[in-house]
């Protein structure tokens, strides 16, 4: 059984792991390279004929956003002109082509995309033992106090609930849990 599970920890996380390294490795600029990040997009965006899509910086990372249509790049990938922001620059247009074509694995993950942002910010309570006993399967009572509306297919969730510690941020979160239309 603990043979099965190692088995499964490295088949998800190994290749996460080798993914950033390979981005970091590329991530150098070239100064020959014909043109950024963000001039690519805009290129594939005009070439594929993506009406209605734009691209931009984002502080949030990059990601195609397909409720705003938008494909999104980080400041070095948008101004970079290094293999890894050209590469996470199609690679975001690749998925605004998904969206065009209606491709059910896109808005497979444009569905589960809120779930997996909500569970990435869970954080356990090691002081509070029962937490992991209780109905939340381990998750801890503060992360699940964090959510606190699902009204309209949103989920609302509050770090700075979620935590309860002094200092902690206290942005709020707002997911869309609604696929693409």
């Amino acid at each position: 059984m603990i043979w099965l599970a190692a088995i499964f920890l490295c088949a998800v996380f190994l290749p996460t792991l080798w993914v950033r390294w390979v981005m970091q490795r590329y991530a150098r600029e070239v100064p020959n390279l014909p043109g950024t990040g963000g001039e690519l997009a805009k290129h594939l965006i005009q070439r594929f004929e993506l009406d209605g899509v734009k691209a931009e910086v984002s502080d949030i990372g990059d990601h195609y956003d397909p409720q705003e249509r938008t494909v999104r790049l980080s400041e070095s990938n948008w101004s970079g002109r290094s293999l890894t922001a050209v590469a996470v620059a199609a690679h975001e247009v690749g998925h605004a082509i998904q969206h065009r074509k209606k491709d059910p694995r896109l808005q497979a993950r444009t569905t589960l995309v809120p779930l997996v942002n909500v569970l990435g910010q869970a954080r356990i309570d090691p002081t509070n033992a029962a937490a992991s006993r209780d109905s939340t399967h381990g998750m801890g009572r503060k992360f699940w106090q964090g959510i606190t509306d699902t009204k309209a297919g949103r989920i609302h969730f509050d770090p700075a609930r979620s935590a309860g510690t002094e200092g902690a941020e206290s942005r709020r979160t707002d997911l869309l849990c609604r696929s693409p239309s």
